[in-house]
C-alpha cells in the first residue's frame, strides 16, 4: 500500500485482473511476485525504481502463496453421477438433479441429452446460420466451443437440438412473420421454444413428451417435414395478417402486439399442418377444401377464444386437442358470441381508472376485426398514420373521475381509429367541438364540415346527440357517459356481425 500509494480495493481489484491473465500456477506460466508487481506498477503509473520494485516484490511472496491456496482448482475432486439406462429418460431425471443451484430451462436440458442421438445434416443455410450465430456470440463472451469450425461449418454435422434451436431463430428473426411470434430480441444464444413446439405438435405428438422428440424425427424425411411446417406457418400468416397485421394503429417501427399465447398460434399452425399433410407427408386428398374451410373460420376462433382468455396458463394439452379435432372449423353461432361479448363488456365497462389509461390488446384486436372490412386499400398501403383515439375527451373523463373513485376511460365503446393529424389538432374536444370552432373561425366551409364529419362518422359509429352530453361535461353528466358506453357497444357488435 505503501509503494504504490493506492487504496485496498484497487489493489485487490489488480490482483485479480493479473491472476485471471495466467494459464496457471507455475513460475514458467508467468506467476511470480515480479510478474505481478510489474504488471500492478503498469497498470497504477508509479513507475517503480528497481529497489521499490524488489521491497514490492519480496513482500508480496507470502500473499502469492495465499492466493495459489485459494485459487488453484487442480486438485480439487470433482463428483460424478454415472447414469446407465433409457437415454430418453435422461431429461427428467437431469432435472430433478438439478432442483437446487442455478435452474436450466427444458431446452437446455435436451441441448445435454440430445446430443447423444446420431448426429444429422442439415441442409437449409439459413438455419445453419442461426446455429452458428449463436456460437459466435458464445465465443464473443469469451467461451470456447470444442469442434467448432466457422469455415466448415455448413458441412458439420448436428443434432437434433441444434436443428430446433436454429429453426426457432429462424422463424423467430423473420420480419415477415414478427405478427405470429414479435420480433427477437436477438439474443443469439437465446433458445426460441416455438421451433421445439413446432416440431412436436405437427407430429401429433404431447408437448409434455418433448425429450423423446428425436425417436420420432429419426423415422421421418426432415427436409420434407421442415418445408412443410414451414408452409403450414406461411398459411397461418395469410390468414390472420388482414387481422393482426393491420398497420392503421402501428405508430412506430416498434415490436408489434401480440395478442395470442405460443400455445395458440401453435394449435393453429398445427391445425393447417394436419390438414394439409398425412402421416407420410403427403398432400391429403382434397386438402384445399379443408384449407378454404378453415380461412373461413380460423380468424374467428382466434378473436373468440382471445376475448374469453382462453388460453391462460400454460395451454399444451389444449393445443393437442384442438389439432386432433374439428372445433376450428366448426362456425361459432351468434348466441356464442352474444355471451362473450356481454361478459367481455361487463368487465370492461366496470374498470375504475382516474390517472393511467390503458387500452387492452383485446379491445384493439376488435376494433382490427371491424376497420380491416372499412379501409380501402388505399389507405392501408398509404403513408397516413391512424390512432385508437377516445370518443369522449380522456382529460374530461379523468376530472370527472376523481370524484367517483375512477371511470372505464378506455372501455371499448370509448375507442375509435381516426387520423393521427386529426386526433393530435382535436386534443380535449370531441370531434363536433372541434369542427365547430373550425367552422367558428373560417377554416372549413359548411359543405367542407359535413363531408368531414360524415367520413367520419363512417369510422366511429356516431352521430352528433350522442356526443352532445359532453359539451359541458359535469358530475351529473356520468350516467350519460355511462349510457353512451353501453349504446355504443351493441353498435359495435352489430359493426361486428355484419362485417365479419
Amino acid at each position: 500500500l505503501e509503494t504504490f500509494n493506492a487504496d485496498k480495493n484497487t489493489l485487490v481489484k489488480l490482483f485479480v485482473e493479473w491472476v485471471q491473465t495466467l494459464k496457471g500456477f507455475n513460475e514458467n506460466d508467468g506467476f511470480s511476485s515480479y510478474s505481478a508487481i510489474t504488471y500492478i506498477d503498469e497498470k497504477t503509473g508509479n513507475k517503480l525504481n528497481k529497489t521499490q520494485t524488489k521491497l514490492a516484490t519480496n513482500s508480496i511472496i507470502k500473499y502469492l502463496d495465499e492466493i495459489k491456496q485459494h485459487s488453484n482448482i487442480n486438485d480439487i475432486k470433482v463428483p460424478m453421477i454415472i447414469y446407465y439406462g433409457n437415454k430418453s429418460d435422461l431429461p427428467i431425471i437431469f432435472e430433478r438433479i438439478n432442483s437446487k443451484g442455478t435452474q436450466l430451462n427444458k431446452y437446455q436440458i435436451y441441448a445435454a441429452t440430445w446430443s447423444l442421438c446420431d448426429s444429422i445434416d442439415i441442409n437449409n443455410t439459413e438455419i445453419i446460420k442461426k446455429i452458428q450465430a449463436k456460437y459466435d456470440a458464445l465465443i464473443d463472451e469469451g467461451l470456447e466451443i470444442d469442434n467448432y469450425d466457422p469455415l466448415n461449418f455448413n458441412t458439420a454435422s448436428f443434432n437434433y437440438f441444434e436443428y430446433l434451436f436454429g429453426l426457432g431463430k429462424l422463424l423467430s428473426e423473420d420480419e415477415y412473420y414478427s405478427n405470429l411470434f414479435g420480433k427477437s430480441n436477438n439474443k443469439k444464444d437465446q433458445t426460441e421454444s416455438i421451433g421445439f413446439n413446432l416440431g412436436c405438435i405437427c407430429l401429433g405428438n404431447d408437448l409434455k413428451k418433448m425429450g423423446k422428440l428425436p425417436t420420432y424425427l429419426q423415422k421421418i424425411d426432415l427436409d420434407k417435414y421442415e418445408k412443410c411446417i414451414l408452409d403450414s406457418v406461411k398459411i397461418t400468416n395469410k390468414i390472420l395478417k388482414p387481422f393482426i397485421g393491420f398497420k392503421a394503429n402501428t405508430k412506430s417501427k416498434g415490436n408489434p402486439i401480440i395478442y395470442h399465447t405460443e400455445m395458440q398460434i401453435i394449435s393453429i399452425i398445427g391445425k393447417i399442418f394436419k390438414s394439409k399433410y398425412d402421416e407420410n407427408l403427403n398432400l391429403r386428398h382434397g386438402y384445399s377444401q379443408s384449407i378454404d374451410k378453415l380461412k373461413r373460420t380460423i380468424p374467428l376462433h382466434y378473436l373468440y377464444d382471445i376475448l374469453r382468455n382462453y388460453w391462460s396458463g400454460t395451454g399444451d394439452n389444449k393445443a393437442l386437442e384442438l389439432i386432433k379435432s374439428d372445433k376450428y372449423k366448426t362456425e361459432i353461432k351468434q348466441s356464442q358470441w352474444d355471451l362473450v361479448f356481454d361478459e367481455w363488456f361487463e368487465n370492461d365497462i366496470s374498470k375504475k381508472e382516474k390517472s393511467r389509461i390503458t387500452i387492452k390488446p383485446q379491445s384493439i384486436l376488435l376494433l382490427r376485426f371491424i376497420y380491416t372490412h372499412l379501409f380501402s386499400a388505399h389507405e392501408e398501403l398509404s403513408h397516413e398514420i391512424y390512432e385508437i383515439e377516445h370518443l369522449c375527451p380522456v382529460s374530461k373523463l379523468k376530472n370527472a373521475a376523481k370524484n367517483v373513485d375512477g371511470l372505464p376511460i378506455s372501455c371499448i365503446s370509448n375507442l375509435c381509429l381516426i387520423e393521427k393529424d386529426l386526433n393530435r389538432s382535436k386534443n380535449n374536444k370531441t370531434i363536433y367541438q372541434y369542427y365547430d370552432e373550425r367552422k367558428s373561425e373560417g377554416e372549413f366551409t359548411e359543405k367542407q364540415i359535413k363531408e368531414e364529419i360524415e367520413h367520419i362518422e363512417s369510422r366511429t359509429f356516431t352521430q352528433r346527440t350522442d356526443l352532445e352530453f359532453m359539451n359541458d361535461f359535469k358530475d351529473d353528466s356520468i350516467q350519460d357517459y355511462y349510457n353512451f358506453l353501453k349504446k355504443r357497444f351493441y353498435i359495435i357488435k352489430d359493426k361486428f356481425y355484419k362485417l365479419n
